[in-house]
């Protein structure tokens, strides 16, 4: 965060100190004081990132195509597969996994040394303040304390004229103070005498803590000199408004410059440096003529426009970099989180929903309890259904089970179920299931993919009838702001022809609607029948859009997760083999990539050398690039370990793809063989764009030998 928060703050500062800048011309215009702007300039400086960031969401990503969805595991790839026989890549649990890993300085190393950094200066300047307070407090045993012309004073040798203190604000006078004329000490103490009824010192000291808390902004430095400058200015007008002869008192300020000492930390001085001093005379002498008119209101509209723009400015999220990470430099990272977790999270907050369920509840037969948790623990939706002694429902967590709420399963980073035999929930009732899932990120309810369904059901019932293998009924519908279908077309999808990768907008395009009326798209499905010969399955496939509005960002194609990998596709047989070429029997390095939701991607290396596109649940547009490492990598690898032998590294790049060129999030390096992770809490390094709880790329290069001719793979037709 902290490599966000250092530009973004001085950004903020910067700007809204240009903007006091403008204003305090204006009020200088209309003889007004100008020290109220130059606090409040401060005081917004470093209220508003902290307001702006403590309110931003963590991973506050725009969801660019609607639900997220997960491309179904390649044949080649059986989900449970587990063994070394198996035809799959080998799962290695992370205690088990010693990759190689070298990278550049990640940006996790960097943020540790900033927050350091950071720290280290506020430390010192403080230090500062206290051992310059201190050797004031002992000067100070040298002062005399005298009434002079009815005002209490301190005298010194030559340290002052200045108001000296914070709480209790004293005058210190040098003796050459005392013994000058009557007319000119009467002005040296009217100046002293206005900084304390006006309460600069305490002024000063919010401009001395608002520098020690962030002392690598320099807008903020900038802002408290000008304010101290304000100061002198408004006490001058104050001094002359009183009567004083405005060239005796630029006399005064002339003689005290020229005999002009330190003065105390933090105090208010009669002079400033010469160059200050010379402005303050120009200012009391000529004054600034009254302005109207156009450069009135220019000046006015560009302080309009650069706060405006500050409080536009995007914050950084309150997201933890490094501190829930458990990774040493270098080593591969995996967030896991345990099912335990959840569900015990979700009995927790069932019971906050219905405190009956402490005790067991009412029901005799079971209860059924729905819940949706935010990603934070708290409900979004839920609902109770008791059943009757004599009922035996089955309680699963399919798309039925969250229907009731308007929640596809594809939102949920997790699901599963939780009963009373669990910890938390009593048994004086019947039993008690709780069917839970954990969103991604909050969903907006008008466009939920149930009402998508639902609309698709009524318009579309005609097409929920039986077909035959991979041919299914599909339907294509451009929704309105009501929740009912604008538009649609329906048509059969055969599964069995390959088909794209990608849904983009061209099928609703093809129905009338312009690209710039098309807001998030997505896949959805229907599903009834129980698959017997008297209620056979029915599938209804469901592509749909939803109609733009004035705040989104322009619509981006999503995985295609009505797409089925063949077994002749070329990705899933360099998987299936585990990297050999089947036609020369060379090795091929393989990247299969868990986007943490069970979706997985698979491709070879030569075979797309370049940037992968992959669109994760969260929206997000991933690039991933994998190649093999240069030569000077194993050299430098090599000199760290100390190693006479090197593995096969390859160089591993992560681009955001949203804009029209990649931007390049980070550059590791790491094993051929090795499984490397990146998301929000670390691993090869933290890439929190991805979202929770981040990828997983598993790198495989094997080496091939011939395969027995008795164990050649003959070809076979289902």
């Amino acid at each position: 965060m902290m490599t966000e928060l250092l530009p973004y703050s001085c950004a903020v500062a910067l700007l809204v100190g240009l903007a006091a800048f403008g204003a305090e011309r204006i009020v200088a215009w209309r003889g007004a004081a100008r020290r109220g702007i130059w606090l409040a300039a401060l005081l917004i400086s470093l209220a508003l990132p902290a307001l702006r960031i403590a309110t931003s969401p963590p991973h506050a990503l725009p969801r660019l195509s609607g639900p997220p969805v997960a491309l179904p595991i390649p044949a080649a790839l059986p989900a449970g597969a587990s063994s070394q026989s198996d035809a799959a890549l080998p799962m290695m649990t992370p205690a088990a996994i010693t990759p190689p890993s070298y990278r550049w300085p990640s940006r996790q190393t960097l943020e540790r040394y900033l927050e350091l950094s950071w720290a280290t200066a506020s430390t010192v300047l403080i230090l500062v303040y206290g051992v310059l307070w201190s050797q004031l407090q002992l000067a100070s045993r040298r002062w005399r304390r005298e009434c002079i012309d009815d005002q209490l004073v301190w005298v010194t040798d030559a340290l002052g004229p200045a108001v000296s203190g914070f709480i209790r604000p004293k005058i210190v006078l040098p003796q050459w103070a005392v013994d000058a004329p009557a007319q000119e000490r009467s002005l040296i103490l009217a100046h002293e005498r206005e900084h304390i009824a006006a309460g600069d010192p305490w002024l000063c000291l919010v401009g001395l803590l608002a520098i020690a808390a962030l002392p690598w902004n320099l807008p903020l430095w900038w802002q408290f000199r000008r304010l101290r400058f304000a100061l002198e200015v408004d006490c001058d007008a104050r001094v002359l408004h009183t009567g004083a002869d405005a060239r005796a008192y630029g006399e005064v300020l002339l003689a005290v410059g020229k005999r002009r000492t330190a003065a105390p930390m933090g105090a208010m001085a009669l002079t400033e440096p010469a160059s200050q001093l010379l402005r303050r005379l120009r200012i009391m002498i000529n004054g600034l003529p009254r302005r109207s008119g156009w450069p009135f209101g220019a000046l006015a509209l560009g302080s309009l426009a650069c706060v405006t723009v500050a409080a536009a400015l995007q914050a950084p999220s309150l997201t933890s970099s490094h501190a829930d990470s458990e990774n040493s430099e270098g080593a591969v990272h995996f967030h896991v989180t345990h099912p335990d977790m959840w569900a015990q999270k979700a009995r927790v907050a069932a019971i906050a929903t219905y405190p009956e369920l402490a005790n067991g509840g009412t029901a005799k037969g079971l209860t059924e309890i729905v819940i949706a948790l935010n990603g934070d623990g708290s409900v979004y939706k839920s609902f109770k259904r008791e059943f009757s002694a004599t009922e035996s429902p089955t309680i699963v967590t399919d798309q039925k089970t969250f229907d009731s709420l308007g929640i596809d399963i594809r939102d949920f980073q997790a699901s599963g179920l939780s009963n009373s035999e669990s910890k938390g929930l009593a048994r004086a009732g019947g039993p008690i299931v709780i069917a839970y899932g954990v969103l991604y990120s909050t969903i907006d309810s008008t466009r939920a993919t149930s009402t998508v369904r639902k609309a698709v059901r009524e318009r579309y019932a005609d097409r929920l009838q039986p077909t035959q293998g991979d041919i299914l009924n599909h339907v294509t519908v451009l929704m309105n702001d009501t929740g009912g279908i604008d538009r649609g077309v329906a048509d059969l999808l055969n599964l069995g022809d390959k088909q794209p990768s990608e849904l983009t907008l061209k099928p609703f395009t093809l129905l009338g609607a312009s690209p710039t009326e098309i807001g998030p798209i997505g896949q959805t499905e229907i599903r009834v029948g129980q698959g017997t010969s008297a209620n056979p399955s029915r599938v209804l496939l469901i592509d749909y859009a939803w109609p733009r509005r004035a705040n989104e960002l322009a619509t981006q194609p999503v995985i295609n997760r009505f797409m089925r990998p063949t077994a002749t596709d070329a990705d899933a047989q360099a998987v299936a083999s585990l990297g050999c070429d089947q036609t020369t029997g060379a090795s091929q390095q393989t990247v299969l990539l868990d986007n943490g939701n069970h979706g997985f991607y698979s491709w070879t290396i030569p075979t797309y050398p370049s940037i992968h596109d992959i669109v994760m649940p969260n929206g997000f547009h991933l690039g991933v690039r994998v190649k093999p490492a240069p030569e000077k990598q194993y050299s430098e690898f090599a000199a760290e370990t100390k190693a006479k032998y090197v593995p096969e590294l390859v160089e591993i790049a992560v681009f955001d793809m949203s804009s029209p060129e990649p931007r390049l999030i980070t550059m590791t390096y790491g094993g051929a063989n090795s499984e490397q992770g990146y998301g929000p809490h670390g691993g090869a390094d933290v890439v929190k764009e991805v979202g929770e709880p981040g990828i997983t790329l598993y790198l495989h290069k094997a080496t091939c030998i011939p395969a027995p001719a008795s164990n050649a793979p003959t070809a076979t037709r289902e």
